[in-house]
């Protein structure tokens, strides 16, 4: 199967539209690279996109009710990440795991042009592929959008990558023991998204890093400037907060599915036939996921029904099981706690 191309995944949107007054979607042209048909009728649309070892997941439909059945009862038996960006109502997702949220944050800056401040010496030189071991390290591969090492070797030809070290040079040996703080940004007419922040020396170091990006953006003429955080990260809200960021209304709200899963099969149409109930896998748990090759693409309702018995069953084995390990532990502890007490 050919991935989506921009003027298919366009006609789907003006489809649904000229049969609804109103779209809900979770894709607004971002990305356009190795988006593939998962499902597809006359209300709604969903299309994954393939990463490394996981797909993201997005939707296109009329209303939000249906996406949500949709996403409730298709079968997803691989590792999915959802996003839904929104001002105030979330999706409605038993079956899925909620992982976090990221609220978009923004500030407006004042142009100055006075700074004696040289930006210039803190603009990076270093290679695309060891900054982004360092982002790898430093940051969430399902959430954070990595960027692959051509993107990321564009940003520094194009210097928006600021990175502050020892010395404020780069050291010829180890490149992760000299830098203090590294920075990635994008600038957009008048405006920029702060992409990445990072910094492993102290107060100075970020104050320094910040400063410079003030400079910076400056020079740039960029009047206002936005980012996205993780809501769990209080360290990084409460910098921000002390840099005069603002939340703007927006956040997003990530879910996932089988993303601790030990054993995932990758999707390929036609071919995944598994049980419908291997949401919400915890670390401690790991799955095997049974193929079958259909052929034509054609279902057997039967087993999928019979392997959710199977499953269904072990679970409230397995659940009956430790409870009952944990009663009879338990009685004999009160056993010898009583007879310490009372049969010394």
């Amino acid at each position: 199967m050919l991935p989506l191309s921009y003027t298919q995944i366009q006609h789907v949107f003006t489809t649904i539209k000229s049969r609804s007054q109103q779209i809900v979607t979770n894709y607004f042209f971002n990305t356009q690279e190795n988006l593939f048909l998962y499902y597809q009728d006359s209300d709604a649309c969903i299309f994954l996109q393939k990463q490394n070892d996981f797909y993201r997941l997005y939707f296109i439909g009329s209303e939000q009710a249906y996406i949500e059945y949709l996403l409730q009862t298709l079968t997803i038996p691989f590792r999915v990440i959802l996003e839904n960006v929104t001002t105030n109502q979330a999706l409605s997702l038993s079956t899925w795991h909620y992982e976090t949220t990221y609220v978009r944050l923004a500030k407006t800056l004042r142009l100055s042009s006075d700074s004696t401040m040289d930006s210039s010496r803190y603009v990076a030189t270093l290679q695309a592929e060891h900054l982004l071991r360092l982002l790898c390290r430093d940051f969430n591969k399902y959430f954070d959008y990595l960027p692959s090492v051509a993107a990321l070797q564009r940003r520094i030809d194009s210097k928006h990558v600021l990175c502050i070290t020892r010395e404020n040079k780069l050291a010829l040996g180890d490149i992760s023991q000299s830098i203090l703080g590294y920075l990635v940004f994008i600038p957009k007419g008048k405006s920029a998204y702060l992409n990445f922040i990072a910094n492993y020396g102290g107060k100075t170091s970020l104050l320094t890093l910040w400063n410079v990006f003030y400079t910076c953006l400056s020079k740039f003429r960029i009047g206002s400037l936005h980012l996205w955080c993780n809501i769990h990260n209080q360290k990084a809200m409460r910098m921000y907060t002390k840099e005069s960021f603002m939340p703007s209304g927006l956040q997003n709200i990530i879910y996932s599915k089988n993303l601790f899963a030990k054993k995932i099969c990758f999707w390929t149409p036609y071919v995944a036939c598994l049980p419908s109930d291997i949401h919400s896998l915890s670390p401690l748990y790991s799955i095997n996921l049974y193929l079958r090759n259909t052929g034509g693409g054609g279902q057997l309702p039967f087993l999928n029904i019979l392997f959710d018995i199977y499953y269904s069953i072990k679970s409230i084995v397995f659940c009956i099981v430790s409870h009952c390990v944990i009663v009879v532990l338990f009685c004999f502890l009160f056993y010898f706690i009583i007879a310490y007490v009372f049969f010394p």
